[in-house]
């Protein structure tokens, strides 16, 4: 049995009529954390795990002090302007259950891109090159789940990088890159590949146009709002109850510092 409740502070409660390994607790609450994170668009810190057996309460402050850094959000992350949806309003066993077999079957991508997102220190254009790749592996994901959002032939016939990054954004993210498709996609499209070479290629043969590290941030988070419509997609997650929120947040990165004003007046 797993609640919920947040007034003030967040309180996860995992009960259960059999004593089981402690890691066991732990699995079940990094699950739901990570569910929550795709719903508010960052990890909220852990102040205290405790564990209650027979009426005795013991802390394992150790847990929280040598938590992998994939849950410590970077500070460009906190806020309630990333937050798509309330979670109260979607948590339940059998999206819980959906997020589980969607979690194992993504593999290491989905740490990997909260990595990304994560304060380690990691340079912003790697971390939104490694953005820009998993992009490849989320249309299969997309297709292997929702066969009616892309195809299996659709997703033969577009095997490239550029390919799929204009299949993903075509289908999921037309609310998300309005403005550079709007302005121009194809070069949209090439700089965003490009980028990933950054990656995959030595400097010569990365291509000449490429995001700077401040646009490096702005398409990081893009992306990512990208990535967590798609999942939320394949939870079952019904787009009209948060399109609105999604809007106002894409709008306010929109804006940050003329960023994307200047990119698209050299698109």
């Amino acid at each position: 049995d797993i609640t919920v409740s947040q007034i003030g502070i967040r309180t996860i409660e995992i009960r259960s009529q059999q004593k089981l390994p402690f890691a066991q607790y732990w699995t079940i609450f990094d699950s739901i954390d990570m569910l929550i994170m795709l719903c508010e668009g960052h990890f909220v810190p852990v102040s205290d795990v405790m564990i209650y057996d027979d009426g005795i309460a013991r802390a394992f402050p150790e847990i929280i002090t040598n938590r992998a850094k994939l849950y410590r959000s970077a500070d460009y992350l906190m806020g309630s302007s990333h937050r798509f949806i309330s979670f109260i309003q979607i948590l339940d066993r059998q999206i819980l259950e959906k997020w589980d077999d969607l979690y194992g079957k993504l593999g290491i991508l989905h740490n990997m891109i909260l990595y990304c997102l994560a304060d380690t220190g990691f340079p912003q254009e790697g971390a939104c090159a490694f953005m820009i790749e998993s992009n490849k592996a989320l249309c299969e994901l997309i297709s292997a789940e929702r066969p009616d959002l892309i195809t299996k032939t659709k997703l033969s016939n577009h095997k490239s990088l550029k390919e799929r990054l204009r299949l993903i954004i075509d289908t999921l993210g037309t609310d998300i890159f309005q403005r550079e498709i709007s302005t121009n996609e194809d070069n949209f499209i090439n700089i965003l590949k490009n980028s990933r070479n950054r990656i995959s290629h030595i400097k010569a043969e990365q291509g000449t146009k490429v995001l700077t590290p401040e646009e490096s941030i702005l398409y990081l988070i893009k992306l990512f709002y990208l990535y967590r419509r798609s999942i939320l997609e394949l939870l079952g997650v019904n787009y009209d109850m948060y399109r609105q929120s999604l809007l106002q947040a894409v709008a306010s990165w929109d804006k940050w510092e003329s960023i994307l004003d200047h990119f698209l007046n050299n698109l």
